[in-house]
């Protein structure tokens, strides 16, 4: 590896300090640093130095509210020997860090305003929130191109159906978060979006032939190294056209041939390379686990996520060095990655800790909450209205009968206010009481379809459950279809004439969407994936 090249370009005391500290590392010492131990939510100061007595390379600190995870942080990096990777998920800014900083947008919702400053800002946001809570890499962007609609697991964490507007985005995103001190990820290696399943339940495929991944995930990961991305997350995802055996996929995680033969040789990616989570099925599924997890070392991967038995997960890589299933070789290129991902971050010289000041400034301060509120309002879009019903006015429909459906129903259970303060009169559809749908003058389907990792569809179930809506009473009424998540649901109902995807459901968001409707705002956004899936009798 080269420490002076991108990503790490360090300067020759940086690399004095890692060949330094190298040198002075044990074989238990070298163990630690390849794991990334995953910190409970609630962590007494037993339960956080528990952890540090394995010398981890790095902890994943899981969503909390802000405070507590810089009081974490600061423990942590105080009471080991060497500074920590502190990560997190902070895909979305530092919403994914403490329920209380900044929620952006989603990745799709970012996409659709074809704006990638938008992109960047939600990596300066990321960056700064999630450095003053302690965070100095995230496991973002996700560069998955979302091919199949019905994908349960990139949906709206991706950027959009082409290579183009992935590549466009998911770079912006990463110059702003390495701007703030903080490590970006492209994930999921080696690229999602394609088949239907869920990683954490099976073991993903990704079908493409090798001209057609190099034309497309191929170009976005190179596009994203060339932007001096820090490392890569190798997921539990297959590309037999690769890796197989016998017909078997081989996952990111355990395939030497996809992390060192074509991510490190082919595209010549120089940073570091760690595993989505392993207590995932989609890893968990290709054999005895005591095996696969050394194999992960094996194949490529520098540092291994998350651990449901630290001290038996440990004492695992220790033995596969013990009996040569790990070469010392491999161990050694891999711990010299973890060292060269920390000085980068100059955390051989800040330790890590989070600046003072920093949570007051940037948790959700004002000009994050501004720059939110601007994309937020360049991203809702008007997916379809063939029947010109935007926008709609009390007058024309005084009476409006709201189907609010969906996940987390406490997120859209003021929706109705929202419209009361427009003049409008709202009754709530519920479930067992009989409505009369033509005593209205227009339905409103509000749906909540969101994203979460044990769903493997993303579909109008909760319509389909209720038997009142079997009845399609959008033919029969003027309606509209409001989608806080899932864009694709023209896929279900191809014959609904108007069609809104807002791809968040935060309370901000429906407050500026009701401006819309009202044509107090503009819609501005612009779909970055096909939202009739392809189908004829869903287009206008």
């Amino acid at each position: 590896m080269d420490l002076k090249t991108i990503p790490f370009n360090l300067a020759n005391e940086d690399i004095d300090w890692v060949k330094e500290t190298f040198e002075s590392l044990t074989l238990e010492e070298k163990v630690g640093q390849i794991f990334v131990f995953n910190v409970p939510i609630i962590s007494l100061k037993k339960k956080l130095k528990d952890i540090l007595r394995f010398k981890p390379g790095g902890v994943f600190l899981f969503t909390s509210l802000a405070g507590l995870q810089r009081k974490k942080a600061k423990f942590l990096q105080k009471n080991t020997d060497l500074p920590l990777l502190i990560a997190g998920d902070l895909e979305s800014g530092g919403f994914t860090g403490a329920v209380n900083s900044t929620f952006f947008n989603t990745s799709m919702g970012i996409a659709a305003t074809n704006d990638e400053s938008f992109a960047y800002k939600c990596g300066l946001i990321s960056g700064r929130e999630g450095g003053a809570m302690g965070f100095n890499w995230t496991f973002s962007p996700v560069c998955d191109i979302n091919y199949n609609h019905q994908n349960p697991i990139t949906n709206v964490r991706s950027y959009g159906d082409t290579p183009e507007i992935v590549s466009k985005m998911a770079c912006a995103y990463t110059k702003g978060v390495q701007e703030c001190g903080v490590a970006a990820t492209a994930k999921h290696w080696p690229g999602d979006g394609l088949d239907d399943r869920n990683q954490h339940l099976s073991t993903s495929i990704n079908p493409f032939n090798m001209d057609e991944w190099h034309q497309t995930y191929g170009k976005v990961y190179k596009d994203l190294f060339n932007a001096g991305v820090k490392s890569v997350m190798s997921a539990h995802v297959s590309l037999p056209a690769y890796d197989s055996i016998n017909g078997k996929s081989i996952p990111g995680t355990l395939s030497k041939k996809l992390n060192i033969d074509l991510l490190r040789k082919e595209l010549g990616f120089n940073g570091l390379i760690v595993t989505d989570a392993l207590d995932m099925a989609g890893f968990n599924s290709q054999g005895i686990r005591d095996e696969l997890i050394p194999k992960s070392i094996v194949a490529g991967c520098d540092m291994i996520l998350f651990s449901s038995d630290r001290e038996h997960d440990y004492n695992l890589i220790k033995n596969a060095l013990e009996t040569g299933i790990i070469s010392e070789e491999r161990l050694n290129d891999a711990v010299m990655r973890v060292l060269a991902l920390k000085a980068s971050l100059n955390l051989h010289k800040t330790r890590g800790l989070p600046k003072k000041g920093e949570k007051k400034k940037y948790i959700k301060c004002k000009e994050h909450q501004t720059w939110s509120n601007e994309c937020i309002k360049s991203s809702i879009t008007l997916a379809k209205d063939t029947q010109n019903i935007i926008p709609i006015s009390s007058e024309k429909y005084p009476n409006v009968l709201l189907i609010r459906k969906g996940d987390f129903p406490f997120f859209t259970r003021k929706f109705s206010s929202l419209l009361k303060a427009k003049g409008f009169k709202v009754d709530n559809y519920k479930k067992g009481i009989k409505r009369i749908f033509m005593n209205y003058d227009l339905i409103i389907f509000l749906l909540n379809e969101v994203l979460w990792f044990t769903k493997t569809t993303l579909r109008l179930t909760h319509l389909v459950k209720d038997a009142g809506m079997m009845r399609s009473p959008h033919i029969e009424v003027p309606s509209l279809f409001i989608s806080l998540g899932n864009p694709y649901h023209l896929y279900e109902i191809p014959t609904m004439k108007t069609l809104i995807n807002c791809y968040n459901p935060i309370k901000r968001t429906q407050k500026i969407l009701v401006e819309m409707l009202v044509g107090n705002l503009p819609f501005k956004g612009v779909s970055p994936v096909d939202v009739f899936c392809g189908l004829e009798d869903a287009k206008p």
